[in-house]
C-alpha cells in the first residue's frame, strides 16, 4: 500500500507468455474502481538498446524508449481485453534501461524492479514465473527479503512477491547511476 493506502502492484514485463501472465494476473488482482494502480516495468537491456542501430548511449535510449513504450502498452491493453471486468483505473507503464553486460542483466533487471517498487510503495512484484538459477527472481531474493503476497487472485499462475519487512526499500548504494 502506498501512504495514501491504494494498493500498489509492480509488474516485471518481458514479451514472454510469462510476461503476459503475470500482467493478466496482476490486471485481476486490481479491479475498476478500487483505487489500486499497477506498474508495468519492461526493462531494455544493452542488447535491446544496440539494436536500434543508434551510436551514441542517449539516443539508443531515445529510440528504444520510443519502439518500446507503445508496443508495452498495446500489449497491455490486449491482454487487459481477457478481463471480464476490464482494465483497473489506474495502469500505467514504465520503461527503464539495463545498460550491462549480459552477465550482469539479471542482476540489474531485479535492482530495477526493486528501486520502482520501493519509489512507488509496492505491496508487491508480480513475475511470470520462478525462473532459472542466477535468473531475476533469484536476484530480488538476494536484494530483499521476499515471500509470497499481496492480492493473489485465484487460479493465479504468476509469482507474487512481497517485501517479508513490510517494505520495499534500496540502499543508497543501490541508487541509479548511468
Amino acid at each position: 500500500m502506498d501512504a495514501n493506502g491504494r494498493l500498489v502492484l509492480v509488474v516485471g514485463f518481458d514479451a514472454s507468455s510469462f510476461g503476459e501472465r503475470a500482467v493478466f494476473d496482476a490486471l485481476r488482482a486490481v479491479e475498476p474502481g478500487s483505487g489500486g494502480s499497477i506498474l508495468v516495468v519492461s526493462v531494455i537491456d544493452q542488447q535491446g538498446l544496440d539494436a536500434t542501430g543508434k551510436l551514441s548511449a542517449e539516443t539508443k535510449r531515445a529510440a528504444a524508449l520510443e519502439r518500446a513504450y507503445p508496443t508495452v502498452w498495446r500489449r497491455v491493453k490486449e491482454i487487459g481485453r481477457g478481463l471480464t471486468f476490464g482494465l483497473p483505473d489506474d495502469v500505467t507503464v514504465h520503461i527503464r534501461f539495463a545498460p550491462v553486460h549480459a552477465t550482469r542483466v539479471h542482476e540489474e533487471i531485479a535492482r530495477q524492479l526493486l528501486q520502482v517498487a520501493a519509489d512507488f510503495d509496492a505491496r508487491a512484484l508480480v513475475l511470470g514465473r520462478q525462473g532459472r538459477p542466477g535468473g531475476v527472481v533469484e536476484h530480488l531474493h538476494a536484494r530483499a527479503r521476499l515471500a509470497p503476497g499481496g492480492p493473489i487472485p485465484d487460479e493465479a499462475e504468476a509469482l507474487f512477491l512481497a517485501p517479508a519487512g513490510g517494505a520495499f526499500t534500496m540502499a543508497k548504494s543501490d541508487a541509479w547511476s548511468s
